[in-house]
C-alpha cells in the first residue's frame, strides 16, 4: 500500500514536470525561439514517458494488491473448515514432579550451579535470621 502511494506521488510529480515543460515550449514558440521550443518538447516527452511508465506500474500493482486481498479472503474462509485449525492443541501436560525438578536441582545442588555459572560475591555479608 505504501509503495502505491509512492508511485502515485512519482506519477504526479512527473506529470507536473511534463506540463511545466509544455508551458515552457509554448512560451518559447510565442517568442519565436523554435530551438528552445524543440528542446522543451523533448524534455516534456521524457517526463511524460516517465509518467506513463509510473501509471502502468500503478495499474499492475493495483491488480496484484487486489489479487492478494482476494486470495487472503479465500484462505480466511477456508481456515475455519480445516480440522487442524479448529482447536489448537494444548501443550503436553507435565507432571508436578517434572515441573519442580529443575527448581529442586537448583536448591539441592547449589555447587553445581557454581561450577557452570560463577556468581559475584556479595559486597555486604548476608543477614541471618535470629
Amino acid at each position: 500500500m505504501a509503495s502505491q502511494k509512492q508511485l502515485d506521488a512519482k506519477f504526479k510529480q512527473a506529470q507536473v514536470t511534463a506540463d511545466d515543460w509544455l508551458r515552457r515550449a509554448e512560451l518559447a514558440v510565442s517568442k519565436g525561439e523554435d530551438d528552445l521550443a524543440r528542446e522543451a518538447l523533448k524534455r516534456r516527452k521524457t517526463y511524460q514517458d516517465q509518467a506513463d511508465s509510473f501509471k502502468g506500474q500503478m495499474g499492475a500493482q493495483a491488480t496484484a494488491v487486489d489479487n492478494l486481498i482476494a486470495n487472503t479472503r479465500v484462505l480466511g474462509a477456508r481456515a475455519p473448515r480445516c480440522p487442524a485449525h479448529r482447536q489448537p492443541h494444548p501443550p503436553p501436560a507435565r507432571p508436578p514432579h517434572a515441573r519442580a525438578a529443575p527448581l529442586l536441582h537448583l536448591l539441592c545442588c547449589f555447587p553445581c550451579l557454581r561450577t557452570t555459572q560463577p556468581h559475584p560475591t556479595p559486597s555486604k555479608p548476608l543477614k541471618t535470621l535470629s
